[in-house]
Formats: structure tokens, C-alpha cells, sequence
């Protein structure tokens, strides 16, 4: 009987830890929004890589997705623009 409410405890625990999860996450919506919009009606590229940042942390990207983000970003640089846009 005991084994049983120790399991039913830790299960309890968990469902705890996954709902508060859920709801911190749940706060961070309407920041995460605003900063998305700011990202999405910018063109100025300074801004925009401010933004990932911002996004990268709250989202909690991997070291691995945030290299994938900064690396795609890179060549988008005005040099970038002018070599490849020139026509």
C-alpha cells in the first residue's frame, strides 16, 4: 500500500512540474508575440538579430539551433546584399 502512494505521489509531482511548465510558458505568450511582430516589421537587420536573441532565450533554443539561426543570418549582411542583389 505504501509503494502505491509513493508512486501516486511522485506521479503527482510530475503533473505538477509539467503544468507549471506549461503556465510559465503561457506567460512568456504575449511577450514572445509582441517580439515576433517586431521581428517580422523590420527590415533593419541590427533589430532583427536583437530579436532572435530575445527569442532564442525565451524559447530556450539549443546551443545548436541558435548557431543554425546566427549562421543563416550571416549572410545577410549589407555586403551580402550588395554582392548578390547587384543586378
Amino acid at each position: 500500500m505504501r509503494k502505491n502512494a509513493e508512486k501516486d505521489l511522485e506521479r503527482i509531482k510530475q503533473v505538477i512540474k509539467e503544468k507549471d511548465e506549461e503556465l510559465s510558458k503561457g506567460i512568456n505568450g504575449a511577450y514572445v508575440k509582441q517580439v515576433l511582430i517586431q521581428y517580422l516589421m523590420t527590415n533593419d537587420l541590427q533589430v532583427q538579430g536583437r530579436m532572435l536573441s530575445v527569442l532564442s532565450t525565451v524559447l530556450g533554443f539549443s546551443d545548436e539551433e541558435s548557431h543554425r539561426l546566427r549562421e543563416k543570418r550571416a549572410g545577410k549582411g549589407v555586403l551580402s546584399k550588395f554582392l548578390y542583389n547587384s543586378s
